[in-house]
């Protein structure tokens, strides 16, 4: 851990007195690179002790796409407290940015006011069908999507239909619904959970319920919006990508991208953030069978925030490589303003005065996927630091 070292004595002695949003006052220095090459161990610092479970933690919860830090808070990771508000609710703060993504698109469907949309039909009682497991709520799906789509009232618009919008013939029949409907992709995930999936009519781009136009997907991937502009409908199809399954898939099959970017800074998503994203954007890269990472920060806490950045990222590092089935390379911290609060000052001198020891071996469980990590599969061993110096946090 040297060049961590090395970086807060050149703060230190050459760093520029800034103020600061908190009002605690800085020593700063800008545009910073700091290079770590996790075959020769896992970088978690010596010259005093870290809380290696808030670490952890906090990248699985991450990982996790969760943002509420109740979720953080039992298993005893206090490090979100002070940004959270009564409910626990952080916004849309990395979690959301790393697995949930918002993306728009949208098209125009035209509008024919003389002949709106309206199909005679009559309900087939759920009595006439053979009782079994899940016929009413397979019931109340047709019925949904019959009353929202072929409605008498032209002007009708929700989440199941409106303008446009139509059921196939094939499926005013209640029997030939029943039958269709169990081969339809992702039936399966909604028999078990219709809270969380929705029959989308769209996703084939067909604005019309049928066997061959519909799929189940998951609510939060399938969300909807309408304005109507001059006899024509725009439809607005919000998804959300969830990058990090988007980069490891890239590196298992398109390792030589350029691209393989998970971003945290949303612009767009800022003012929901509880903080602002320090730890920006990453960056995989993958050449000689070693996965290496890079990871740009704006802002970096030397004295508390940089060390957990350094071992979280190291971590997730581990994690996709060995997703990937590749070795682990380097991992790369660059940042932009690096700065030590002018209350951790003395602090980061008895850093300096102290000597770097061996760093500890990281081990993760076989046999576990990324997105299935949990504590117990992410050991560390040989770790023999100076004991902790203790630091408050600028808020």
């Amino acid at each position: 851990m040297k060049q961590y070292l090395d970086l807060l004595s050149h703060i230190l002695e050459n760093g520029y007195k800034k103020s600061d949003r908190t009002g605690t006052g800085t020593i700063s220095s800008f545009g910073h690179q700091m290079r770590f090459d996790l075959s020769e161990g896992f970088p978690l610092l010596t010259t005093k002790k870290l809380h290696t479970k808030s670490i952890f933690a906090e990248l699985l919860w991450f990982i996790s796409g969760d943002t509420n830090n109740n979720n953080l808070v039992s298993d005893g990771v206090k490090i979100w407290n002070e940004w959270a508000d009564k409910n626990g609710n952080l916004g849309k703060i990395y979690s959301a940015q790393w697995r949930y993504v918002k993306s728009t698109s949208g098209r125009f469907i035209p509008v024919d006011k003389k002949h709106p949309v309206h199909v005679d039909y009559k309900y087939e009682p759920a009595i006439a069908l053979k009782r079994g497991k899940n016929v009413d709520i397979v019931y109340n799906l047709w019925a949904t999507i019959m009353n929202a789509c072929h409605c008498t009232s032209y002007g009708l618009y929700n989440v199941y239909g409106g303008y446009g919008v139509t059921v196939n013939p094939e499926w005013h029949n209640l029997g030939r619904f029943i039958k269709d409907i169990s081969k339809i992709k992702g039936y399966s995930y909604w028999i078990k959970d219709p809270k969380r999936y929705e029959l989308s009519y769209n996703y084939f781009g067909a604005a019309q319920y049928g066997k061959d136009t519909s799929i189940f997907v998951d609510r939060r991937c399938n969300y909807l919006k309408h304005v109507e502009t001059e006899g024509y409908c725009l439809y607005r199809e919000e998804e959300w990508i969830d990058q990090l399954d988007v980069a490891i898939n890239d590196i298992k099959n398109n390792s030589d991208s350029r691209r393989i970017i998970v971003n945290s800074w949303n612009v767009s998503e800022l003012d929901d953030m509880a903080l602002p994203p320090c730890h920006s954007f990453f960056q995989f890269y993958v050449a000689g069978g070693k996965l290496s990472c890079q990871m740009y920060q704006r802002s970096g806490d030397m004295f508390l925030g940089v060390p957990f950045n350094i071992a979280s990222y190291a971590l997730l590092t581990h994690m996709v490589a060995k997703e990937c089935g590749l070795e682990v390379g380097e991992f790369i911290h660059t940042l932009g303003d690096a700065h030590i609060y002018m209350n951790h000052v003395e602090q980061c001198k008895m850093q300096l005065k102290r000597d770097t020891r061996e760093l500890p071996r990281l081990v993760l469980s076989d046999g576990v996927g990324f997105f299935d990590y949990t504590l117990d599969d992410i050991r560390i061993e040989g770790y023999d630091p100076h004991p902790h110096i203790k630091g408050d946090v600028s808020v």
